[in-house]
């Protein structure tokens, strides 16, 4: 299952990069600072919701 999260979160991670370095390359600078720390925070979150019921069980 924690797995899955990490090869998952950089897919969209890079996604979101091109998305925003293609639509708007002035502001990708700024915004691509913001988008990985959302990215890692959310990763990490995700991350101790999947081990807590292996942890539980």
């Amino acid at each position: 299952m924690i797995v899955v999260g990490y090869s998952v979160g950089p897919l969209i991670a890079t996604f979101l990069f091109w998305r925003i370095s293609m639509t708007d390359a002035g502001n990708s600078i700024s915004m691509l600072g913001m988008i990985h720390n959302l990215v890692h925070k959310g990763a990490k979150v995700l991350e101790n919701n999947r081990m807590l019921p292996i942890l539980v069980q």
